[in-house]
């Protein structure tokens, strides 16, 4: 038998058996062929690019935010002194922590990362991130919506995507924040307002509540969020540490936006990379009124959008863009909407006649949408774009003795590009599909 015979159509053969796959391992396999291909390319290049995954400027700065306020607790009963500005909430998990590990021996360092060097304070950060990987894998599965292997190799990917400990509880709510468990439901109120009081950001899923529907629950969910938010405060110093809390939650940025524009994907990280590319340098925060305008996008895809996942992207939008300074960490808050879509996308329980249906739906727009977020998720091994880091050295010599603590790449300006591009689009969609609804409705009414 002839090679030609035996193989007729390799390409196409693989396309249609790709194309059969569930729309969930069709995602799990980009995720996991796009963060393979990162390792790979740290593996040839000694980790040329780890700090694109992993916050490791200069190799020094790695868990600084664990170990840093862990160290601050021999100190201080007011951390908010050494000008962190976490709310309380993280402070409280923090303090548990230090009482695990024996009495002096955090004292005798000199430097607060010392504590990376100690067993002891290391084995509070191994055992939460064991922790996190068992409610995390079974809360993504149950939010793609698939039991089966492709469901766990979803969770498996995302999980790869990077570790945030407050996502859990988000995943959580997410999940039973509609159940018609009413305990379920109340349950998932707390622990966003657990997440809220250890990263702020997260209490604006509660507006999932506002357009639920249990949304009279909205006002006595908000009471708990802000009442667990203030709460830990007086495990300190009252009134006087949120007045510190505050201070240093508008100070810190300020001079952090200083530091470069490399993994920072908020957007004041976005204008200030444009400016740089265009070959000149926004300097300093933005003003007042360019500072809302994320809020307001977010506000915007939020209120006229009428699928879940895309309000869990408006969401993720939310504390992605809004906050001076995000890390590239924060996409990982783009799971649920992505686990939303393919499950919103696929045709499981769909009747057999209407399936072809649901994969036309699913091959146009919802693809791209899928593609575009799962591009999000992977990590990128890319090199610096050293004449905007020069240029960013050089402008900010004039102004301050600052250095380029957080150099740009090429990955940062994939990620900036591709939240924008998803952002203005959805948006664009949404208006258009609601002023084709209200056409229809009032040629309907003319008839």
């Amino acid at each position: 038998m002839s090679r030609s015979c035996l193989f007729p159509k390799t390409v196409d053969g693989l396309t249609s058996q790709i194309a059969r796959l569930h729309k969930c391992a069709q995602v799990s396999m980009l995720l996991v062929l796009g963060t393979s291909a990162f390792w790979a390319i740290l593996f040839f290049t000694h980790g040329t690019a780890l700090d694109s995954y992993i916050f490791v400027y200069d190799g020094h700065f790695w868990g600084s935010d664990y170990f840093g306020p862990l160290y601050m607790m021999q100190h201080w009963t007011n951390p908010w002194e050494g000008g962190i500005n976490y709310p309380a909430g993280a402070y409280v998990f923090y303090r548990i922590f230090y009482h695990f590990i024996p009495q002096g021996s955090v004292a005798q360092y000199s430097d607060a990362l010392m504590g990376r060097t100690y067993a002891y304070a290391i084995l509070g950060l191994i055992i939460t991130y064991v922790l996190y990987l068992i409610p995390t894998y079974f809360l993504t599965k149950r939010m793609v919506g698939d039991k089966g292997p492709s469901g766990s190799l979803f969770s498996l990917a995302t999980m790869l995507c990077g570790p945030a400990l407050a996502a859990i509880v988000i995943y959580f709510y997410i999940e039973f924040h509609s159940s018609e468990d009413a305990n379920l439901r109340w349950l998932s109120y707390i622990l966003l307002a657990v997440a809220a009081s250890i990263k702020v950001y997260p209490v604006v899923y509660l507006g999932l509540v506002l357009v639920g529907k249990h949304r009279r629950e909205f006002i006595p969910a908000c009471f708990i969020s802000l009442g667990l938010f203030l709460a830990p405060f007086f495990w300190f110093e009252g009134v006087d540490s949120i007045y510190a809390f505050i201070n240093n939650f508008i100070a810190d940025a300020a001079w952090k936006s200083d530091w470069g524009v490399g993994y920072i994907v908020s957007f004041q990280g976005l204008v200030k990379l444009v400016s740089l590319l265009i070959g000149s340098y926004y300097n300093g925060e933005l003003s007042g009124a360019l500072k809302i305008v994320p809020l307001l996008i977010a506000l915007a895809l939020f209120f006229t959008s009428s699928e879940e996942w895309k309000r869990l992207f408006a969401c993720a939008i939310a504390c992605i863009w809004f906050p001076t300074m995000s890390w590239t960490y924060m996409l990982i808050l783009l799971v649920p909407a992505l686990a939303r879509l393919v499950n919103e996308s696929s045709d499981a329980g769909i009747p057999r006649k209407a399936k072809h249906d649901a994969r036309v739906r699913f091959s146009k727009g919802r693809a791209a949408y899928s593609v575009a977020i799962t591009l999000l998720l992977i990590p990128y091994a890319t090199p610096k774009i050293e004449g905007i880091n020069s240029l960013f050295f050089e402008l900010k010599q004039r102004v301050s003795t600052m250095v380029t603590v957080y150099p740009a790449s090429w990955g940062t300006v994939i990620i900036d590009g591709l939240l924008l591009i998803i952002t203005a689009t959805m948006l664009f969609d949404n208006v258009s599909q609601l002023i084709s609804t209200r056409t229809s409705m009032r040629h309907h009414t003319k008839t």
